[in-house]
């Protein structure tokens, strides 16, 4: 993990610790949501996230 990502997981609005590195490489990585089954944990992440089924 690099510096500026473990600065953004730290300053994250997310407090799991593994969901706010998602959120972090899902920012740096310009992707256009996160897929998850788990949308609840991501409410306070900047990247939207969806549930799998929602994606067919």
């Amino acid at each position: 993990m690099s510096r500026t990502i473990f600065k953004s997981v730290l300053e994250s609005d997310i407090r799991d610790f593994e969901d706010a590195v998602i959120e972090a490489v899902s920012i740096k990585s310009d992707v256009e949501f996160i897929a998850t089954r788990n949308v609840k944990d991501f409410k306070m992440s900047k990247v939207p996230a969806k549930e799998p089924a929602q994606l067919f």
